[in-house]
This record gives C-alpha cells, structure tokens and sequence, in this order.
C-alpha cells in the first residue's frame, strides 16, 4: 500500500470527541449497561439467543451486555437501564424468587424486555409457579388473559401487523406460532401500544395480542421474532438460516426508551472510540523520495510518525521471516 494512502486512512481513523446522546427530559443519566437473563442449562452464553441475536445490536447502540443465570443469586438490578430475559424453551425453577425481584426492577424504572415471552414452570394443576407476580408483570405491558381460544388451524387465522414499519425486516416469511397462550389489551390499557395481533380469519374481534411496546418495555409472544429455514446447500447437517421477521433495532430502541448513551458501536466510556490494525505486508519496503529524510523501512516509518506520536490502540501483524 503506498505509504501516504496508508497513513491518510489512519488519520481518518483517529478518535474525535462526540457527546452522548441526551437523555430524555427529567431523565438524567442513562445507564450503559443491560442486563441478560440466560440460563446456561439450556444453552452455554456464546451460544445463547441473547448472544447470537442481541449483544450485537446493543453494542452498537452503546450498551454493554452482562448476563445472569435465572436459578443463581440475582444481582442488584439498580445499575442497569433495562433486563432483557430471552430464555427460549428453558423454564426457571427459582420462578418463585426471580418474579419478585423482576418486579422490584420494573417498580424502580428499569425496563424490561421480554423477545421471547417469560417461561416459567407449569404445576401439575396446569398454573404457572408464581401465577400472581407473573400477571402482574403482564399487566405492566397492558396484557390480560383472554377468555376464549382461537383457531388452532392456521389456514383460519392470520397476522395484522399494526405497526408494519416494525415487521419484514429481513424476511417476509412469518414465524407463525402454533401454540400460545392468548392475551387482549383491553381499551382501558395506557401508555401500551400494540405492534402486532394473531386474529381469526372469522371474526377480527377474537384476537391474540403477539407484541406490544409501551413504558415497561416490550413484549412478543414466544416465538415471534425470527424465521428458521433449513439451509439446502447442506442438508445433511440440518443448518438452518435465520432472518430477522422483527426490526430488532425498532424493538430495542422503544423497548428501552427515552434515548441510547451512544450513537454508534465506536463509543466507549462516553467519547469515540477506535482501533486500527496494520496488515503485514511491506514493512520492510523502501520509502519512495517523496517522503521527507533518509530512506527508511515501511515499518520504521510508522513507528515514528504514527505509533510513537499517537496513544491509540493498535495490532500489528508481522510475518516473522521478516
């Protein structure tokens, strides 16, 4: 690479102060942090659905991800801007304990994101364990159980996206769910907003609520968030490839409300951050004329007009034969 292009893509690289984004009105500080609520029996954390499908889009909002296990002593919810529990098929055994507290955090403001619905344990009376926090925690998100069933053909009930700006973002293909537990909001709800609802093809007033944005946060029906298809280049295998059928920057950016600390996933600690690295091609090439003194070394040259001069972070690869 011809030195002066290299050294004017470093420059363009070096770190500019850019404020944070403000918080809304009355708010102050906003939290860096989320936190996570995995369980690593069901699956280990880099192979979590909050790994693979969230960290990615918080960092780049300005959120750092920590994650905790739903059956283990539970951390101090204060530090954190909202809990994000995506547990899939996993049902907690400490339901009794993690409701309460799950409660306290949303009483002290912390959002709370449910992508995939909340599994607790089933008794063998078919209720949920802790059947009273967990409709308290619903009906912070406007949702009420209904009292009849829809159809449980597809074929006789359909999607109405209610916010279609929020939906078919990688994909048109809905996940449509086969089993759910059916919630209304009723009309009296406030501060909830509906983003989607499951209706029968028969009559649109018999309705599932299957997302809803709303001061709490956000909650989607299990399920609803992404399309599996199997991937036929390798059928063997049975990979499959996911798309996104929910905007999940829509979901995270009103589920969590009231502005992100960062605008970009450069940002660390409240200013630009970077970092470069430098390939290891011709470190040992020659400097042309047109650079100024004795001829050096390619790697001489960075040395001391950018690493020696600059506190920036950077990796270098060399090839040791060099």
């Amino acid at each position: 690479m011809n030195f002066r292009l290299g050294f004017a893509l470093f420059l363009l690289l070096l770190p500019a102060p850019l404020p944070l984004s403000r918080p809304a009105a009355g708010e102050g500080e906003i939290s860096r942090r989320v936190l996570g609520i995995s369980s690593p029996r069901e699956e280990p954390i880099h192979q979590s659905s909050l790994h693979a499908f969230l960290e990615k889009p918080l960092n780049h909002l300005g959120f750092v991800l920590d994650y905790a296990d739903p059956d283990q002593p539970l951390p101090d919810f204060r530090p954190y801007r909202a809990i994000i529990v995506w547990l899939s098929s996993y049902r907690m055994k400490q339901a009794e304990q993690f409701l309460p507290w799950l409660l306290a955090a949303m009483d002290a403001g912390v959002k709370l994101i449910l992508p995939d619905g909340l599994q607790v344990p089933i008794r063998a009376n078919g209720r949920p364990v802790g059947e009273g926090n967990l409709n308290k925690i619903l009906g912070r998100f406007g949702l009420a159980r209904a009292d009849y069933d829809l159809p449980n053909e597809i074929s006789r009930r359909r999607y109405a996206n209610l916010r279609p700006d929020c939906y078919s973002y990688e994909t048109d293909r809905f996940p449509d769910v086969s089993s759910f537990d059916v919630f209304r909001v009723p009309e009296t709800a406030a501060g909830v907003e509906v983003w989607q609802r499951i209706e029968s093809l028969e009559d649109s007033d018999i309705h599932a609520v299957s997302a809803v944005a709303g001061e709490a946060g956000f909650w989607s029906l299990s399920a609803n968030l992404l399309y599996y298809s199997l991937d036929i280049r390798d059928p063997v295998d049975s990979l499959y490839r996911v798309a996104w059928y929910l905007n999940p920057w829509k979901m995270l950016r009103e589920g969590l409300a009231g502005g992100q600390p960062a605008p970009d996933v450069t940002t660390f600690s409240g200013a630009r951050g970077a970092y470069a690295h430098v390939d290891a091609d011709g470190p040992s090439n020659q400097t042309q004329p047109d650079v100024p003194g004795p001829s050096r070394f390619a790697v001489e040259v960075m040395l001391d007009e950018i690493w020696r001069k600059y506190d920036f972070p950077v990796t270098i690869g060399l090839i040791a034969g060099e």
